[in-house]
């Protein structure tokens, strides 16, 4: 396995995974669902709108041989009632059966062409099986409206472990049209920007982060220190004393977090200052006024 083989495998499994944590509160109704399901289809054992039901739970929740084994059960009862392709399909990922999936997940696409989460799940086998021209083309039309910012960073790495980071930095931007300031678009941006050398877009990236970030100062050093490795040195000086500003303003208890001590240090380098340590008076003594 090459080393661009690993990172590939670990880009879509780490995909895998995220899709998986993103769910988590479905996850946890799991147990739930098939507790009300088993006592209703033992009642109706025919009843394929219940095993319908059971096998989107398996498939949430990544079991993917009980799902499949639902799927079947489902078309030995009912053939052609129910969709099943981007149950099985995904199924077949989950399981790392990656060339078995695109036949069950090309069959339902036909059916639902505009289906999301489909469009993605195929881009993930595409992915695996280095044709990105195709993987492409799914995320794109998966993504179109779509305001799942998890399906666009995905994307948008994905292109950047193919050395096409202007491209991810494009994608990304419809993206922030769709979401606007969400933060694990904008935190991508400022990294596929900075990989493609594109410093107006990894500045205006954290501009926003700036402002909407609990805390900014990480986001000012950022700001401050690409300003200085692009050479644009009376624009890193403002930033530098922006910074500094903001972190003689801030509560002494606050300057005292470790971060910050940092923050403030390499801030006071970069404009040749002496280092003040920030005085934390110890708390009072209990009863005292």
């Amino acid at each position: 396995m090459t080393h661009f083989d690993r990172l590939l495998w670990l880009f879509l499994w780490g995909a895998i995974l995220i899709s998986a944590a993103s769910k988590a509160g479905a996850h946890g109704d799991y147990h739930d669902v098939v507790r009300k399901l088993t006592p209703l289809i033992k009642a109706e054992p025919e009843n394929t709108a219940f095993r319908y039901q059971l096998a989107a739970a398996h498939v949430e929740h990544d079991e993917w041989e009980l799902a499949l084994a639902e799927c079947d059960r489902i078309e030995q009862i009912a053939p052609g009632r129910h969709q099943l392709g981007y149950f099985r399909g995904r199924s077949l990922v989950t399981a790392q059966r990656w060339r078995e999936a695109l036949v069950p997940l090309d069959e339902f696409i036909k059916f639902d062409p505009s289906h999301q989460e489909a469009l993605v799940w195929r881009a993930r086998v595409y992915l695996y099986l280095k044709d990105m021209a195709k993987a492409a083309a799914d995320y794109r039309k998966a993504l179109e409206q779509s305001r799942n910012p998890e399906f666009h960073t995905e994307f948008a790495k994905a292109l950047a472990e193919q050395n096409l980071a202007d491209q991810s930095v494009t994608a990304l931007q419809h993206a922030l049209k769709l979401n606007p300031d969400d933060p694990a678009i904008l935190e991508c941006l400022v990294a596929c920007a900075t990989t493609a050398k594109d410093d107006a877009a990894a500045i205006a990236a954290i501009d926003r982060l700036i402002v909407t970030w609990p805390r900014p100062e990480p986001w000012m050093l950022r700001r401050a220190k690409l300003l200085a490795a692009a050479n644009r040195n009376d624009e890193a000086l403002v930033a530098w004393n922006a910074l500094s500003r903001r972190l003689m303003q801030l509560p002494n208890l606050d300057r005292a977090q470790p971060f910050l001590v940092e923050i403030e240090a390499e801030t006071n380098a970069a404009l040749g200052l002496k280092v003040s340590k920030p005085v934390v008076a110890p708390p009072a003594p209990a009863g005292s006024k």
